[in-house]
């Protein structure tokens, strides 16, 4: 059986997308693991069911020393394989119960963001000067501030802004509250959003205030 060549491995590990990837698996009758698990129906319990042991193994270059080595596949067994009606009806019983499984992740993410559409952020208001606050938490994170960016209005107003968010509100919490839930990147943009109309509305309010007083 063909051994993977050198240019094989070196496609492999610069880059899954690279245009030739294709023609070196025709070169040398092999597939890797990973790109195997792309083809409908190829699980790893699949792959331990009908192929069990690798045709060829490699040591992985990105992890020598701890890294389990490369698994290669020939394509001639898998497409074997998936002619037999046992795969064909194994490729069937698990696109059916990925489908369900997305119908369920689904449902989690819209009743995640069903609840924060009654969810109302809190936000508590220092006392003291806003603008010599949001400086000084920006300070204490980043330890220097470049020349003219308490100046600066738009970086005035996104420091306060921030200040405010992470430090004067419940944002943190809620952000901890959803973080192993299904749909938290999309909820995580919602409650972004909610408190930073909060924050903003604050600013505002704050900026009028001090308009009057000045």
């Amino acid at each position: 059986m063909a051994r993977p060549t050198d240019d094989f491995l070196d496609v492999e590990r610069e880059s899954w997308w690279d245009p030739y990837i294709e023609e070196q698996e025709a070169k040398t009758g092999l597939i890797m693991q990973s790109r195997l698990k792309q083809r409908p129906g190829w699980t790893n319990a699949a792959i331990g069911r009908f192929l069990g042991k690798p045709d060829q193994t490699k040591e992985n270059p990105r992890y020598r020393t701890k890294g389990a080595p490369m698994r290669f596949y020939a394509i001639s067994r898998v497409e074997d394989v998936e002619k037999t009606e046992e795969f064909i009806a194994w490729k069937a019983k698990s696109q059916r119960r990925s489908e369900i499984a997305r119908q369920v992740a689904e449902r989690k993410a819209q009743d995640l963001l069903a609840e924060l559409s009654s969810w109302k952020p809190t936000l508590r208001i220092p006392e003291g000067d806003l603008v010599s606050l949001a400086i000084k938490s920006y300070e204490a994170r980043h330890h220097w501030m470049r020349d003219g960016e308490s100046n600066d209005p738009a970086f005035i107003s996104r420091i306060v802004g921030n200040y405010l968010r992470h430090e004067c509100s419940d944002y943190e919490v809620k952000l901890t509250s959803i973080k192993r839930r299904v749909g938290s990147s999309d909820a995580y943009e919602t409650i972004k959003a909610l408190v930073t109309e909060k924050t903003d509305e604050a600013i505002k309010k704050y900026l009028a205030a001090t308009e009057r007083g000045g």
